[in-house]
């Protein structure tokens, strides 16, 4: 994002990146649910065109528009059999519940800081990138939303093998759970 330094940064095709800044910005207007589940946007709109081409199956009247949709529907949901999206809802609990996130029925404009850095950091983790940048992931939250995060990140890099960059001024909170640390 800050084009005033020396250097080029070139990423490797194939690969996804996920950033969390040190601000996170997030529509006031949306409950926490509505937020945490745009890092999942691609599966959402992938449910919602299947529920688009059940609803035409009512439509149809000859065999060959019937086969055309049945054809459609059939390619929707071998991408989203991939993607394990029927159980969407169940994941996006489970990461909020990971993260501490408020009650899901609640709006953004509420939330204290802390609270909003966790919905942040849940829509991303959702995204399920393959390089995460985290700047200040631990600022403003508490000691067990902390904790938690910290055995989060260990999991990923572990068990889902995504390299994460994180950048923060607490060295007590970064060295619980980094391999390689850098003081600048």
């Amino acid at each position: 994002l800050d084009k005033d330094h020396l250097g080029e940064v070139h990423k490797s095709e194939g690969y996804s990146l996920g950033y969390l800044p040190q601000e996170p910005e997030i529509d006031p207007e949306l409950t926490v649910k509505e937020a945490v589940s745009q890092g999942a946007s691609h599966i959402v709109k992938l449910l919602k065109d299947f529920d688009d081409i059940n609803n035409k199956f009512a439509e149809v009247s000859d065999d060959e528009q019937m086969s055309k949709l049945i054809d459609k529907q059939a390619k929707v949901q071998e991408k989203l059999d991939a993607l394990d999206a029927w159980t969407l809802d169940d994941r996006l609990n489970f990461a909020m519940h990971a993260l501490r996130c408020p009650d899901e029925t609640k709006k953004i404009k509420v939330l204290s800081g802390g609270e909003r850095r966790r919905v942040a950091l849940c829509r991303l983790l959702i995204q399920e990138p393959d390089i995460l940048l985290l700047d200040e992931p631990f600022a403003a939250l508490d000691i067990m939303t902390i904790k938690n995060l910290q055995q989060i990140i260990v999991d990923l890099q572990t068990q889902n093998n995504i390299s994460i960059i994180l950048c923060d001024h607490q060295a007590r909170d970064l060295l619980t759970c980094v391999d390689l640390a850098i003081e600048a």
